[in-house]
């Protein structure tokens, strides 16, 4: 029983701990221009596709 109320414990503070380190985790995401990047890629990608299932 003591092990699942350590488990609680430890799951809420890991829970609150990342919430709180909102500073750090700005940078483990893609850089805006890369992100831009893709977004062009999978436009290019609906427009081909469009010709393709057009002919």
């Amino acid at each position: 029983m003591e092990f699942f109320i350590l488990l609680i414990i430890i799951f809420t503070f890991a829970i609150f701990w990342s919430l709180l380190d909102d500073e750090e985790n700005e940078y483990r995401y893609e850089p805006i221009d890369r992100i831009e990047n893709a977004e062009k890629a999978v436009f290019v990608f609906k427009k081909r596709k469009i010709k393709d299932s057009n002919n």
